[in-house]
């Protein structure tokens, strides 16, 4: 058996970048932030919403997936008990999308209400965190907890 820590980390990553723009258009959706006048309308400019997002996310967080995977990696290689690992992984992932945002879009604040990326970075935190579990990390059959 192989290791799979880079398609792990890169499903984790796209689970997100897909996902997390779907998650917060329903919501602000539902919080009546989004509305239309007609179907058709509705279904173009949701699809077009979550195009910009995706594409946005998929630029903005490439260096984040970089560290999350070199994370895993190191994880991977050095922590056996498959519990604590994939809680480390967790964690991790939710940690560096908190410190992303942080850094370049919630500079002003996490609770600024005028600021509309704090529910898109909880959505992907959710995303990434549950991603994570979702998806099977395998690590090289000789870093197995007891197999010599």
């Amino acid at each position: 058996m192989t290791s799979n820590t880079f398609l792990y980390s890169l499903r984790v990553w796209l689970t997100s970048v897909v996902t997390a723009p779907i998650l917060f258009i329903l919501i602000e959706i539902c919080r009546g932030r989004l509305s239309w006048q007609t179907p058709e309308v509705t279904i173009g400019s949701v699809i077009n919403i979550w195009l910009f997002y995706a594409a946005f996310e998929l630029f903005f967080s490439l260096a984040t997936w970089f560290l999350f995977y070199i994370v895993i990696t190191i994880l991977a290689r050095h922590i056996l008990r498959p519990h604590l690992r994939m809680t480390i992984i967790f964690i991790t992932g939710v940690l560096f999308t908190i410190v992303t945002f942080r850094v370049t879009l919630l500079q002003d604040g996490f609770f600024n209400d005028n600021n509309n990326y704090l529910g898109l970075m909880i959505c992907n935190c959710f995303c990434i965190g549950a991603g994570s579990l979702l998806y099977k990390l395998r690590v090289e059959w000789f870093m197995e907890p007891g197999i010599n």
